[in-house]
């Protein structure tokens, strides 16, 4: 949001009751806009405005009566200009005491009635209440009435009297006392009206959801000792709401609701669960985001940040990222922002945090701490879905820079943070990068070089600091060149003494970089005047005259190899491949290479010693074939002989030893994975093609593998009308003959649709119905999910038409399952059977009439656009317009022996199985097709559909009722 926005935005919330529980804000912290810092302060209306507008709307009252009713409203409209309208001329309100006041805004112009106030109080003991249901297990209006000493009738006509008075709010069934002010003075009378075993019996032993009401206002009134007397019975040792890891989902919403009457009790309820055993993160049926952002608001107070973030901690698992905002590693990055944090931790303290935990080498730990210095280095772009309320206690949003001085002392923190974590060695290389990758956006929106030249010095004289180069070459770029030349003048001095010098900076300031990343030279290279492909083509040359000059004095390439193995950048292939074309120690350089391990974990892209021989075959096939045969010799080398093969083009040597890896236990199996994607398969002879698929299926889990080359071989170029030879497509049918069919397969199914276009031929026959009949076994005992194999459906029914309608139409064993087998609903958007020729549909079930012409009925496309859009209009259509019936409808209605049997499975259809937005409206869009019937010429169409239409009539009302009654008690609820 723009800074404008943010001015409208707090402008018309200054007119505004309505309580704000979430905001999501975005915005830059700037140097120039320090005078704006305030209007991302949320606050309720001030006693000045409240006080302009009652003058303007009742001009009897005198300027220190408005004044006194605005004091007492507390920036509730509501209440004001209540209280207001109750004032007489010739009384004033000036003198009043806030008792009195409360007084004239519940009686108004009435008599006082006790009976009516003790209901009032009651009723506002909880947050919303159903008004209507007087009899039963959910009368709720039944528990307060007993509570209030007063008959059902007299409490039912109390709540009448109160919100014709206003003062109660009437949405559907349920009723709540509003505004919350007036509800929260009240209720703490009631609370010191009646005792609280005598509540708390009526209201544990009636409805549950009223319970939970309860509990919510219980948590609005944390500055009422009779509030913190129930919260301190029920987070006591012995308390109801003691054993916080055994909760149910009662307990937590009662936990989650009290939490605000007394947060110190509350951590310590949590702490003393996490003391007691790890059962409170391994709970399965645990709301996990309800302890995460319960921790995160206790975290508000300084005195709790730490224990409460010590505890969020736990619920973060290995720490690894996540795309889902609720997950405990982004609530506890969020805890460390300059803003919108939700915290008034100092950033002191929160350095001091990360440093503690940065002592732990443990990965998780490692991650957390990276994490939260992440956040603290953030510029730019802050944004946070979280709620910062936290019952009635008077929040914001957590701690926010109100001068630039403030943010300069922020940042000074951070960066003596920085300083201390990358001196210890586990951090070193990522806290570095890090700073390094920020650098550009640090100067540009903080303006602090001075602070950041304090720590280039400190990296600089601790071993050197080369990513830090690139940081201040994208510094340079991103400041002001025409306002900041002093500024300049100071980054173009850091970057000569960061320049890289020595072979090792080199490398790592141009090969190590990823690609777009915030260190990539190529990147920071190029602008709209500069042509990127020229700066990564100028990249490119250096890293070839880095690997020349490596390959030119191997005791470079001994001291660089495990640099070279770290890279994560396809870079890094550039310097390797040159060394093995340039080499020319080849035994020395490659015991080198093939003696450094690899140091990144898993599938690692670019193994070097892969790289290697990729070059030296360039410079000297036969040495590069030498050191193949050797690694299929070596054990130790097995890891990395397919990545080695696969990197060198295959001749019949290459493809012997292919095969004799696959018989090789240690050769992994997700190394013979590479085979998929590196190899030319279409280049390869027929039969070694054949020999390799069919020697990796044999090995364990690797028809996956040997599926897969089928896949990529059967992507080919529209261009590419070789046709397929029979010894492939015989390997093709061996594998779609013993293919399964399952739900780990599912986001396969359009690869395995093109190797059924691919391979098979209107011939083959029997692998068509095995295919069939092992995708409807699967659907019917539910080990598939019939969407995910939708485009397998579609290539069957355009090679094999007839197979698929007698398998899978005629065979299925209900109309349901033909249904969900032949049409998609949202993804794609196609009915299957459309893709069949409908002569040959008709042809089929002319050969059994009375139960095939039922069966199409289930399948056919019934309605198009009238425009003569060539597509069905589907189920998740909200509207789609005017519709008339499909050719292919109508052949069939007048073709079946019994053209109603057909309208009336047809008409089954126009309900849809599931939609998006109003059913009503989706079935009245269909209703045009019945009076089409209507006017056909076959009288027995004209008497089916005039006997449908009332009654689909009365359904589409039916049901625009139950959506607008359903939307009312939906929308209406007060709460839950």
């Amino acid at each position: 949001c723009g800074i404008e926005l943010h001015r409208k935005l707090v402008a018309r919330m200054k007119v505004s009751s309505a309580p704000v529980s979430l905001v999501t804000i975005e915005y830059d912290i700037s140097d120039d806009t320090p005078e704006n810092t305030d209007i991302f302060k949320l606050e309720p209306a001030s006693s000045e405005i409240i006080e302009k507008i009652v003058e303007r709307r009742y001009p009897n009252l005198s300027q220190a009566e408005a004044r006194a009713i605005a004091n007492f409203a507390e920036g509730n409209f509501r209440i004001a200009l209540a209280l207001a309208a109750t004032a007489e001329y010739g009384q004033s309100l000036a003198s009043l005491n806030d008792n009195e006041l409360f007084k004239r805004l519940f009686r108004q112009r009435n008599e006082n009635n006790p009976a009516l106030l003790r209901f009032a109080a009651v009723s506002s003991l909880v947050y919303s209440f159903d008004g209507e249901t007087l009899e039963g297990d959910d009368a709720e209006l039944a528990v307060l009435a007993d509570l209030a000493g007063q008959p059902v009738s007299e409490a039912y006509s109390h709540a009448a009297e109160l919100h014709r008075r206003q003062l109660i709010q009437k949405r559907a069934k349920w009723r709540a006392v509003l505004p919350h002010a007036l509800a929260h003075r009240l209720a703490k009378q009631a609370l010191q009206d009646i005792p609280d075993d005598t509540i708390l019996s009526a209201l544990t032993h009636g409805p549950v959801r009223l319970l939970k009401s309860f509990s919510r206002r219980i948590g609005c009134l944390h500055d009422a000792p009779e509030a913190q007397k129930i919260a301190a019975q029920w987070l006591a040792e012995d308390g109801w709401l003691s054993e916080v890891e055994n909760f149910n989902e009662l307990g937590q919403t009662l936990f989650d609701n009290i939490a605000p009457v007394d947060p110190e009790a509350t951590l310590q309820c949590i702490e003393k669960a996490v003391e007691r055993g790890p059962a409170l993160f391994e709970k399965s049926d645990l709301n996990r985001n309800t302890f995460i952002h319960l921790l995160r608001a206790l975290a508000y107070e300084p005195r709790h940040f730490d224990r409460a973030l010590k505890i969020m901690i736990g619920f973060t698992g290995e720490g690894e990222p996540s795309n889902n905002s609720g997950e405990a590693i982004n609530v506890f990055k969020s805890m460390f922002m300059i803003t919108l944090s939700g915290t008034h931790a100092p950033a002191t303290q929160r350095a001091a945090f990360l440093l503690h935990l940065a002592q732990s080498d443990s990965k998780r730990d490692v991650k957390l701490v990276l994490a939260g210095l992440d956040a603290m280095l953030e510029v730019s772009h802050f944004s946070s879905s979280y709620g910062f309320e936290f019952g009635a206690r008077k929040r914001d949003f957590g701690f926010h820079p109100g001068s630039y001085d403030e943010v300069r002392d922020w940042f000074g923190t951070v960066f003596d943070l920085c300083q201390r974590l990358a001196a210890l060695p586990h951090l070193r290389v990522e806290v570095r990068r890090m700073v390094a990758s920020q650098l550009r956006f640090l100067v540009a929106k903080t303006g602090m070089i001075d602070g950041l030249v304090g720590l280039v010095d400190a990296f600089v004289q601790d071993g050197g600091w080369p990513e830090g180069w690139a940081g201040v070459l994208g510094a340079i770029r991103s400041v002001n060149k025409e306002k900041a030349q002093d500024d300049i003048a100071t980054l173009e001095l850091l970057a000569e003494r960061l320049r890289p010098q020595s072979l090792a900076d080199r490398i790592t300031c141009y090969v190590t970089p990823q690609a777009w990343s915030s260190l990539d030279l190529a990147e920071l290279d190029f602008d709209e005047e500069h042509d990127y492909t020229a700066a990564e083509n100028e990249i490119g040359r250096i890293c070839k005259a880095i690997g020349a000059e490596i390959a030119a004095d191997l005791d470079l390439l001994e001291k660089h190899a495990s640099q070279l193995a770290e890279a994560k950048s396809y870079r890094v292939s550039t310097v390797v491949s040159t060394i093995g074309e340039h080499v020319q120690d080849i035994d020395k350089a490659w015991q080198i290479i093939r003696e450094t391990p690899p140091t990144n974990e898993g599938d690692d892209p670019y193994v070097i010693q892969a790289m290697f021989v990729n070059g030296l075959a360039r410079q000297n096939r036969a040495a590069a074939e030498a050191i193949l045969d050797a690694a299929l010799q070596d054990e130790a080398q097995h890891k990395n002989l397919i990545p080695m093969q696969v990197g060198v083009t295959l001749n019949a040597a290459g493809i012997e030893r292919i095969v004799a890896a696959t018989k090789l236990p240690t050769v992994p199996t997700n190394a013979l994975a590479r085979l998929q994607y590196n190899v030319d398969w279409k280049a390869l002879p027929a039969a070694d093609f054949c020999r390799i698929v069919r020697a990796i299926i044999d090995r364990e889990n690797g028809f996956e593998i040997a599926f897969g080359i089928l896949e990529v071989f059967a992507h080919r170029d529209k261009s590419d009308k070789e046709p397929i030879d029979p010894t492939i497509r015989e390997v093709a049918i061996e594998l779609l003959s013993i293919l399964p069919f399952d739900e780990k397969r599912r986001d396969n199914g359009h690869g395995i649709a093109r190797v059924i276009s691919t391979f098979l031929q209107p011939d083959d026959i029997a692998v068509a119905r095995e295919l069939c009949s092992k995708l409807l076994e699967a659907f019917a005992t539910y080990a598939i999910y019939a969407g995910s194999y939708n485009d397998v459906v579609k290539a069957l029914a355009a090679k094999f038409p007839t197979i698929v309608l007698d398998i899978l139409l005629e065979r299925a064993a209900n109309a349901q399952d033909r249904g969900y087998l032949f049409l998609t609903s949202r993804i794609g958007k196609v009915n299957h059977a459309a893709t069949i020729d409908p002569d040959t549909m008709f042809d089929w079930a002319e050969e059994k009439p009375a139960s095939r012409y039922e069966a199409l009925a289930y399948v056919v496309p019934i309605w198009e656009k009238v425009d003569g859009t060539a597509v069905e209009v589907t189920d998740f259509d909200e509207h789609s317009g005017a519709l008339r019936w499909t050719e292919t409808a109508k052949r069939l209605i007048n073709s079946a022996p019994d053209p109603i049997v057909i309208l009336d499975t047809l008409f089954k259809r126009f309900r849809p199985s599931g939609w998006s937005g109003s059913l009503a409206t989706i079935l009245e869009s269909r209703l045009p097709l019945l009076e089409i019937m209507a006017g056909s010429d076959d009288p027995r169409l004209v008497d089916w559909a005039r006997s449908a239409i009332p009654n689909y009539k009365k359904n589409i009302e039916s049901q625009r009722e139950w959506e607008a009654r359903d939307s009312r008690e939906r929308d209406e609820r007060f709460e839950w």
